[in-house]
């Protein structure tokens, strides 16, 4: 009889224990060190103390503000959230509070930024656009590219476009790691493209992509011809070169790709761009591009062929741009952005580099970030 109880008792469902609730709390204001006001939705990084941290990470803690909880994300020692409330030019906000001690809580990082992936999975078409000839999988370090389509350059790239909705000031960063074989020919950058100066009317539209057709001719005379007269239109030329290589045939893919890097060894396009190039195959280094405006820099042997790093771009309202690895001061790129990108290139057709995308984040950009204070511990009765 006793066996049969013990029996019964162990076949009943398990009730899961009771969720521990946080036990601990400290006071936090914000303090906003700009003249103007600090808008509500701004994201806020708040630096965890070392006694406050559990298991080495930030993932225990809540933020709340007057007492209703706020959406939050951790990365290592650093809390993400965004302001509940407007705060006045030099004010302060004394509503927040940590609470901790209870135990790893839910973190909602879609609800905190503009664009948010680690890719758990597969790519989501809802999140993204990609050019299809990458090749992508995904893995315990996030996403793996381990296709780039050979023929291609910097100025007609294979792109991962995220569907972000871009804030008139931005941060757009990826964090990423690379390894490149010691042949490996290939590059990848993060770029924030701007708005075409003028607008094309009808005619010259008609007329670029009549000459970019001619591309797919048998006849080199024709082709020669059709490119000196793409060269003639200059930046006119750009978007019907650009549908060009996006065509299924990689023959003309590559032509297309190689009349618009001689049109923009021309006439350089404004742009926003920050990356590494493998350079020379004998390279033992990667050589880092940048490009603000017409301003196009090159760092040579910067970077290991393995090795990794958190790329940024950091655009304010008025233009004023700064690439975060570069540690430059800010630099006015004018024009408005139209969408940021991840673009990946290599002239040989068999590339032997392997580049991984840990996390991808859009956030809006504030010149001067609120300072944080924390009050003393306490506990919570």
């Amino acid at each position: 009889m006793m066996l049969l109880a013990l029996a019964f008792l162990s076949a009943l469902p398990q009730q899961a224990p009771p969720e521990r609730k946080p036990d601990r709390r400290r006071t936090l204001t914000l303090v906003n060190r700009a003249d103007a006001p600090l808008p509500a939705g701004v994201q806020v990084s708040v630096p965890m103390p070392e006694r406050l941290l559990d298991d080495g990470d930030a993932s225990d803690v809540q933020v709340f503000h007057r007492d209703k909880p706020i959406p939050t994300w951790s990365r290592g020692r650093e809390l993400w959230f965004r302001t509940a409330a407007e705060i006045s030019g030099g004010g302060r906000d004394s509503a927040y509070a940590l609470r901790y001690g209870g135990g790893k809580t839910a973190r909602q990082p879609e609800e905190v930024f503009e664009f948010f992936d680690a890719f758990p999975a597969a790519l989501d078409p809802l999140k993204w656009e990609w050019s299809p000839d990458l090749g992508f999988r995904q893995t315990a370090h996030g996403l793996e590219v381990n296709k780039i389509p050979g023929g291609t350059n910097e100025y007609a790239p294979s792109s991962l476009i995220p569907r972000a909705k871009l804030p008139p000031g931005f941060v757009f960063e990826a964090e990423m790691r690379w390894e490149f074989a010691a042949n490996a020919a290939a590059s990848f950058a993060l770029r924030a493209d701007l708005a075409p100066e003028t607008k094309q009317d009808a005619e010259t539209r008609a007329k670029a992509g009549a000459l970019a057709k001619k591309l797919e001719e048998d006849d080199i005379e024709m082709r020669e011809r059709a490119i000196r007269d793409l060269l003639k239109m200059g930046a006119d030329a750009v978007p019907a070169l650009m549908e060009a290589t996006r065509s299924k045939d990689p023959e003309i893919r590559q032509r297309a790709a190689q009349v618009l890097s001689r049109l923009h060894e021309i006439e350089a396009p404004p742009a926003i761009r920050t990356g590494l190039s493998s350079g020379a195959p004998a390279d033992e280094n990667l050589d880092r591009i940048d490009w603000l405006g017409r301003s196009r820099s090159i760092l040579r042997k910067s970077y290991a062929r393995i090795a990794g790093d958190t790329l940024s771009i950091a655009r304010a309202e008025d233009g004023e741009t700064i690439l975060a690895w570069t540690r430059r001061r800010p630099v006015k790129v004018p024009g408005t952005v139209e969408r940021v990108r991840i673009d990946f290139w290599s002239p040989a057709a068999a590339s032997t580099a392997v580049i991984h995308i840990a996390r991808v984040i859009v956030r809006k950009y504030v010149e001067l970030p609120p300072m944080t204070e924390l009050g003393a511990e306490e506990a919570i009765r």
